[in-house]
């Protein structure tokens, strides 16, 4: 499909997932086997089909927050890094500092420093998350404390669709038009996209050298775990 459309084939899985959990289309068990179902063809493709309508019912929702968005685009817009020094200086924290680093190059005096690492929903966004976590082994004290927050996903849509419904499609849907894209953006990029997987996300941690790794349901994010590893 993706070389018939001339498309990249990472993001066509991922929007297959995100439509297959949304009764569009069909998933095998696999999670890797798509089709469209006789009954549904005529609705996708006919010519009576009323997808423009959809769209025109979403503008209002989707252009709720044109206000605060159109300020980012502006020439000398807003940095992230600016209103988060904004907010430590209004919440008066004095042992917090803002620095704008490559992940996977972290600054080679920092072998051994840190007790505690953590990410909070940002590892499957880093193009080269494995060269990242390596990093992070690095500048962790040994027996340093490693945790991360991500997506509680199986990493197969068929079992996502089956256990979490309509709210897997969102997630896909998510992670399609953001998290994808930024994971994306360099040649040699994994392109995980958020909804990866726990197996995955253990398997990472082990293969950087992390010893302990351990995964948690977290009360506060329902569609989150916890996870924790040692150095």
């Amino acid at each position: 499909m993706a070389a018939k459309a001339g498309l990249k084939t990472r993001y066509v899985k991922e929007w297959l997932c995100a439509i297959a959990c949304g009764g569009l289309i069909e998933v095998d068990e696999s999670g890797e086997k798509f089709w469209i179902a006789e009954e549904t063809k005529d609705v996708l493709s006919g010519p009576n089909n009323e997808g423009l309508v959809l769209v025109h019912l979403m503008m209002p929702i989707l252009g709720s927050i044109y206000g605060d968005i159109s300020k980012v685009f502006e020439k000398n817009g807003p940095l992230a890094i600016e209103g988060a020094e904004k907010d430590r200086i209004q919440n008066g924290a004095k042992n917090v500092e803002f620095i704008c680093q490559d992940a996977k190059n972290l600054n080679l005096a920092w072998k051994d420093k840190f007790d505690l690492i953590f990410i909070f929903d940002a590892c499957h966004d880093q193009t080269r998350p494995d060269l990242c976590m390596k990093e992070i082994h690095r500048v962790l004290k040994p027996d340093g404390l490693f945790a991360m927050v991500e997506v509680d996903s199986s990493g197969n849509c068929y079992v996502e669709k089956t256990t979490k419904g309509p709210l897997a499609a969102m997630l896909y849907a998510n992670s399609l038009f953001h998290c994808l894209p930024v994971g994306a953006n360099t040649e040699d990029a994994l392109a995980l996209g958020s909804m990866w997987g726990v197996e995955r996300g253990q398997n990472l941690l082990k293969e950087s050298g992390f010893s302990e790794v351990k995964v948690e349901k977290t009360l506060f994010f329902p569609f989150n775990v916890l996870y924790t590893a040692k150095k």
